[in-house]
Order: C-alpha cells, then sequence, then structure tokens
C-alpha cells in the first residue's frame, strides 16, 4: 500500500496493526514483531560511505562481508533510514587446485569436477554468530 508523505507512526496504525492483528490469530505463533518506515524509492541517496582497510591483514572478502554483516544491517535499523545499497565489494570465492595425473588416474574429467562442484555448493541457513565487532551467518551443507 502506498501512504505518500505518511508518516511511520500513520503506516504503523492503519497498515502494520491490523496485518498483525490478523496474522496473530494464526495458530502456532508465538512470538509476533514488526517495523513501519517511512520510504520513497524515487529518492535520492543521501549518504555515501566508502569502507576501507587500513592494514593488510584484512582481505577485500572480510571487508565486504563485515560491510555486509555489520554496517549495512547497523545502518539500516537507523530510525528514519529507508534503505542501505551496498555497491562494489568483493564476494567469497572458493579456488580449487586440480590434479591432473590423479584425475586422469581415476578417469575423472574437469568437466565432471565443475558439475559436482555446482551441483554441491549449497549453503543452507543455520543460524547466526554476533560479537560486538563482527557477526557471522553459519551455513550446513545439505544432506546426501
Amino acid at each position: 500500500m502506498d501512504y505518500p508523505g505518511a508518516s511511520p507512526e500513520i503506516v504503523g496504525s492503519e497498515v502494520t496493526k491490523r496485518i498483525e492483528e490478523a496474522v496473530n490469530t494464526v495458530a502456532g505463533i508465538s512470538a509476533l514483531s514488526s517495523r513501519s518506515y517511512r520510504f520513497d524509492p524515487a529518492a535520492q541517496p543521501i549518504f555515501n560511505v566508502a569502507v576501507l582497510a587500513t592494514d593488510d591483514t584484512t582481505s577485500p572478502q572480510q571487508l565486504t562481508t563485515w560491510a555486509r554483516q555489520v554496517l549495512q544491517k547497523r545502518l539500516e535499523n537507523v530510525r528514519g533510514v529507508g534503505a542501505v545499497t551496498l555497491v562494489g565489494g568483493v564476494d567469497r570465492q572458493v579456488s580449487v587446485q586440480l590434479k591432473p595425473e590423479a584425475m586422469e588416474a581415476l578417469g575423472i574429467s574437469t568437466e565432471q569436477v565443475a558439475a559436482v562442484l555446482r551441483s554441491e555448493n549449497q549453503e543452507l541457513p543455520l543460524g547466526n554468530v554476533r560479537s560486538a565487532e563482527l557477526a557471522w551467518s553459519r551455513a550446513r551443507p545439505a544432506a546426501t
């Protein structure tokens, strides 16, 4: 629903509260919470920030993970913030080094290895671990 110019309080009382009341009647729900925000998707960004490492021990992947899991989450929870978009960064990746002789002895091709990596590379939610400085998301491999 669009309520142009409406405050979060109005959206909370006119929309969110009604949805909460309807959902709360569903059996099995033990807790329910919600937040209402005033947000114009056509609005221009009003704040840009660059995140840089000050040492050589922090990898670009670690910096991106921190920005996504800590900084972005904290900014999203600031009152009045409509959206936070992370631009740039380096996603996690796995390097696989193949041993051609061993593969040949076993009769395994690079295409087979690539197919197995594609089919078995899954992340399923398991939970989160948080400390004062960092937050990690843990995943459990799928059962085979």
